[in-house]
């Protein structure tokens, strides 16, 4: 008797060895998608998703050996580095995943006010979250090199709970909070461990989710003017909508394999270096935040105290409300795409202040 499988096409076979239930899973990721996503800086929305998993699992690793409290934060974080098999690798990778993160998260940001990836139905909702998951994302950071207990981590801590004092009202509470009392003592250490590893990525996992739900179901943005959504719709109807599993799915794999490399290559090549030791008696003469806060570090010292938080709280502010700005903006302008030009203007300004920060003494 001839055998039953013999003319089952080769694809047909592969799927029959699938599960029926990870097809039906698979197929519900699946969504008609623009054409225009496949430009390339579409994909910096879910890189710093990757970063974020990297983060994850390299930061479960070193608490095994970390130890917060200020006894031993230090000594147990060069354990790490200088005694662990591959700890050095390992907190490299940690440190690297974080950096381009913020960096991805920042480029994100920028593509979307840039193309009005937040105009439409309902996407001031999407644009919300997303801003939320950038002042945690920034949030992640801080309080993660403040961990180590060194100089920067001491007096970056000490320059924050400063800096929150001048918040009106919830200022000098705030600050109490960042230090756990009015200096910093034996729990600052445990609350910001506390904060960054149980508090923190849950939270940015939740609005993660929420942002995901909001762009299923307020769709994507087609940036561009009239022409560009009518050659967007003649794509539609020529070869169909372009989607999400498998085909954007499987390009965004092949990039975060290659971001993977890049990962390793930096932790290779530039292994994250113990500082020294925190000395509460001991003020640097010269300490500056990380990057990602050079722009703010800048304008506090163009604008200093209350008037320069209330800045930035005013700056904060216009950000979260740009999708309703930009609606005001629309009415009176139409045709000049004022909010998109004002946006790179802010965009360009921020670059040029973290630039300025860098070069500093």
């Amino acid at each position: 008797m001839a055998n039953a499988n013999a003319d089952t096409p080769p694809k047909a076979k592969r799927r029959e060895l699938i599960p029926g239930a990870l097809i039906g899973r698979l197929s519900d990721l699946d969504e008609p998608l623009p054409h225009s996503i496949k430009r390339w800086f579409f994909a910096w929305g879910s890189i710093p998703g990757f970063f974020f998993m990297v983060q994850i699992s390299t930061g479960i690793m070193l608490t095994f050996f970390y130890q917060p409290s200020p006894e031993t934060a230090y000594e147990s974080v060069r354990f790490i580095t200088e005694e662990v098999r591959y700890g050095w690798f390992i907190r490299s990778i940690h440190m690297w995943s974080a950096n381009l993160m913020i960096l991805f998260v920042f480029l994100h940001s920028t593509r979307v006010l840039i193309t009005g990836g937040y105009r439409g139905k309902g996407r001031w909702a999407t644009w919300m979250f997303g801003m939320t998951m950038l002042i945690l994302t920034l949030l992640l950071a801080f309080t993660g090199y403040s961990l180590i207990y060194e100089q920067l981590s001491y007096w970056g801590i000490t320059v924050a709970a400063n800096i929150n004092s001048y918040i009106p009202l919830i200022g000098p509470p705030l600050a109490d909070f960042v230090r756990y009392g009015a200096e910093i003592n034996a729990k600052t250490v445990s609350r910001m461990f506390a904060i960054h590893t149980f508090l923190l990525p849950p939270a940015l996992a939740l609005l993660t989710a929420g942002h995901i739900f909001f762009i299923r179901k307020f769709g994507l943005h087609v940036p561009g003017n009239a022409d560009d959504i009518k050659a967007e719709e003649e794509l539609q109807k020529k070869k169909g909508p372009y989607h999400f599993f498998p085909q954007h799915a499987l390009a965004e794999l092949v990039v975060f394999l290659y971001l993977g490399v890049v990962l390793i290559l930096l932790a290779m090549a530039y292994p994250v270096e113990m500082g020294e030791q925190a000395n509460p008696l001991v003020t640097p003469e010269h300490i500056k935040p990380e990057w990602y806060f050079y722009a703010t570090f800048r304008w506090l010292k163009i604008f200093p105290g209350q008037v320069g938080i209330l800045m930035l709280g005013a700056v904060a502010a216009i950000g979260f409300g740009w999708p309703f700005i930009d609606k005001q903006l629309q009415k009176l302008a139409p045709k000049l795409e004022l909010a998109m030009w004002l946006g790179a203007l802010g965009v360009i300004t921020m670059v040029g202040m973290t630039l300025l920060e860098a070069i500093s003494k």
